[in-house]
C-alpha cells in the first residue's frame, strides 16, 4: 500500500485515508464449496476509506487510492478458474440499510478499473494476477458527502466455487471534505510566502474555558520567549480566537501560530474562519495542524482576503494550552 500523498487534480475539489481488509474468518476455510474472497492482507477490514479535499480551486487527493488485489479461494482449484469483479452499486442501499450509513454510490467516472478478471491455475489458491483501482474523474464530486462503491465478485467459471459471503466485496469508500486548508503543512511549505511582521493595529478578542490568563494584545508583540508574552489556560475545554488585522488584507495564503516546545501542548486541529466585516463568517475548513514544531501553521489552497480571522474548536494534546503569537502569510 502506497503512502498518504498529495496530488493536485486540475479543475476539480476534493480531500482522501486507507483501511483493506484480510482473508476468510475461520467458518469459510472448510467445507464444500469452495469460497473465493477479495484479498489484501494490510488491514483486517474490507473497507477502503480515501478523504478528498474539495477546495475552491480544485480536488485534491489527500490519500492515494491506487491499490491491487488478487483473489484466494480456502482451497486449492482442481482446474483453471476466471473470477470476474466489478462494481455493484445496488450493494450501496444493501450497506446502508444493514449499517445505518447514508453513503452515496460514487459515480463511474470517479473510480477507474482494471483487470476485472483473474485467473487461478490448477492447484493454486490465488489469482496470478490482481484487480487494479485508481481514483479518476472526482468532477462530480460534491463537498461533505461520503461515497461508496462495492468492487465485488460478480461469477467465477467454476461451478465447485461461490463468492465468500462476507468477504467477496472490498467497499470503497470516499470521502469528499469541503475545504480550503491544506493537510498539516510544514515549514519548507511556508517558504516561498511572505511573512506579516508589521502587526500595527491589530486586536485579538479570546473567549475560553477556562478562563484564559494573560491579554489578548501579547499575540501580535512580536516576543516568543517571555512567559509574560503568552496566553495560557489549565484544565482545557475550548478556546476560541478572533484575530482583527486592523484592515482588510487580500491574497493571505497561510496562518503561523507559535505555541509552546512541549508537543503535547501543541494544537491538533482547528476550525479556520475569515470575514470581512466581523458578523459574517466563512469556513475555510478544519487544518490539520503538524506538531513537528513550535512554531504551526495553516496553508490555504486558494488564498483568502480578510480582516478578521477566527480559529477555535481547537484539540490539543494536553489539559495545558499555549499560545505566544500570531501571524498571517500573503
Amino acid at each position: 500500500m502506497k503512502r498518504p500523498i498529495i496530488k493536485n487534480v486540475a479543475l476539480l475539489s476534493l480531500i482522501l485515508s486507507v483501511s483493506v481488509f484480510c482473508g476468510c474468518s475461520s467458518d469459510e476455510e472448510t467445507g464444500t464449496p469452495i469460497k473465493i474472497f477479495v484479498s489484501n492482507y494490510d488491514v483486517p477490514s474490507n473497507i477502503i476509506t480515501s478523504d478528498v479535499a474539495i477546495t475552491p480551486g480544485g480536488p485534491v487527493i489527500i490519500t492515494d487510492l491506487e491499490e491491487k488485489f488478487p483473489c484466494r479461494t480456502t482451497r486449492p482449484v482442481a482446474g483453471a478458474t476466471t473470477v470476474t469483479l466489478g462494481i455493484d452499486n445496488s450493494l450501496v442501499d444493501k450497506y446502508n440499510q444493514e449499517n445505518g450509513t447514508s453513503y452515496l454510490p460514487l459515480p463511474a467516472q470517479a473510480l477507474k478499473l482494471e483487470n476485472t478478471q483473474l485467473h487461478l491455475s490448477a492447484g493454486n489458491a490465488i489469482t496470478s494476477d490482481s484487480v487494479s483501482i485508481a481514483t479518476d474523474d472526482l468532477s462530480t464530486l460534491e463537498g461533505d458527502k461520503v461515497y461508496m462503491a462495492p468492487l465485488t465478485i460478480l461469477s467465477s467459471n467454476n461451478g465447485d466455487c461461490v463468492t465468500s459471503s462476507n468477504r467477496g466485496t472490498l467497499y470503497l469508500v470516499v470521502n469528499a471534505i469541503k475545504t480550503n486548508c491544506r493537510n498539516a503543512p510544514l515549514a519548507g511549505e511556508m517558504s516561498s510566502l511572505t511573512l506579516v511582521t508589521t502587526k500595527t493595529g491589530w486586536s485579538g478578542t479570546i473567549v475560553s474555558d477556562p478562563q484564559f490568563t494573560g491579554n489578548a494584545s501579547v499575540l501580535f508583540d512580536g516576543n516568543t520567549s517571555s512567559t509574560t508574552s503568552r496566553v495560557y489556560l489549565t484544565g482545557y475545554k475550548s478556546f476560541d480566537l478572533t484575530v482583527d488585522l486592523g484592515q482588510t488584507y487580500n491574497g493571505i495564503t497561510g496562518l503561523q501560530l507559535y505555541t509552546y516546545s512541549s508537543t503535547a501542548y501543541r494544537i491538533r486541529t482547528m476550525d479556520v474562519y475569515s470575514s470581512t466585516d466581523g458578523t459574517n463568517f466563512r469556513l475555510e475548513g478544519k487544518a490539520n495542524v503538524s506538531t513537528l514544531t513550535t512554531n504551526q501553521y495553516v496553508k490555504f489552497f486558494s488564498p483568502i482576503n480578510a480582516r478578521y480571522i477566527r480559529v477555535n474548536n481547537i484539540t490539543i494534546g494536553s489539559s495545558y494550552f499555549y499560545l505566544y503569537e500570531f501571524w498571517i502569510f500573503q
